[in-house]
């Protein structure tokens, strides 16, 4: 069984222009990010999966400095980005985690692979409710759950957020919610808005001077002992939210969207079958969003 973990990362942020390569203390915050998942037991393989743009030269350039390799692909569309690394690795098993999210614990993450494995499962995540803090994304499918997502999902924003086509239709794979033993998800630990950044540059500061290891539990007891942290942290606090991806307004947006979008597409198409797939797929998402 080959176990590959993709990290998505691309510079082509709006909020923060060039994030994944922001200088945290001297590292660009990918390197911090990939130094983590390389931690992370029974993974074969670490991989930047980046878009095919021009604008991304730079930060493959950077990765590939650090010896990561590094696949590029669709440029929006992240579930047709990692399906097509994943059929070009053969991996069996597939991981994601995040460019921005620097301090995710590799044990949790060793933990959350052995899970997936030891109980035979073809999906794990930790979106459905989400209970461990923002940034760690326990995103974890086999190669067959992974390409059923990739024939099936016609929603755009199903594309574009990888996991949501499971999200939102019923399937027969087995899939599991990998939920910490405290709710902890008002936390905040990934670099999603210029207000995280001097959050981030402090807790680094005093990681590297300190010399301590990147686990939760660590992470925690530093912003705990520290006020200034402290502070900083809490104001980036997040509402509870019975998915992770319903936190973020921009991704909502996306959601509703594909409804319009899938309308338009059963009055456009003159195939019965694809009719049907088009509506069912509109009723799935308006009757998720309505709860």
């Amino acid at each position: 069984m080959k176990t590959i973990l993709y990290v998505l990362a691309r510079l082509g942020s709006s909020r923060i222009p060039k994030k994944n390569i922001l200088d945290l203390n001297g590292i660009p915050m990918i390197i911090r990010t990939l130094n983590q998942a390389k931690k992370i037991n029974s993974v074969d393989e670490v991989v930047l999966a980046t878009t095919d743009l021009r604008a991304d030269d730079e930060l493959v350039s950077i990765v590939e400095s650090a010896d990561v390799r590094v696949f590029r692909g669709h440029p929006e569309y992240v579930l047709d980005r990692v399906y097509s690394a994943s059929k070009y690795d053969s991996a069996d098993i597939i991981m994601y985690a995040g460019g921005d999210g620097p301090l995710i614990d590799y044990e949790l993450y060793s933990d959350a692979l052995n899970y997936f494995i030891n109980n035979n499962l073809n999906f794990l995540t930790s979106y459905e409710p989400q209970t461990y803090p923002g940034g760690y994304d326990f995103n974890i499918i086999d190669n067959k759950s992974l390409e059923y997502a990739y024939r099936n999902a016609l929603a755009p924003s199903q594309r574009i957020n990888m996991f949501s086509f499971f999200t939102f239709n019923e399937t027969q794979i087995k899939k599991y919610n990998y939920s910490y033993k405290t709710d902890l998800s008002h936390y905040h630990f990934s670099l999603d808005n210029p207000e995280d950044i001097s959050f981030f540059q402090l807790i680094f500061k005093l990681i590297d001077s300190g010399k301590i290891d990147i686990t939760l539990d660590n992470t925690l007891s530093l912003i705990e002992s520290n006020d200034e942290l402290n502070d900083l942290c809490k104001k980036l606090y997040k509402p509870k939210a019975t998915n992770a991806l319903f936190n973020s307004v921009h991704i909502m947006k996306g959601f509703f969207k594909d409804i319009e979008y899938l309308i338009n597409a059963y009055n456009l198409t003159e195939d019965d079958y694809k009719k049907k797939q088009y509506l069912v797929q509109a009723k799935n998402i308006a009757k998720i969003l309505s709860k």
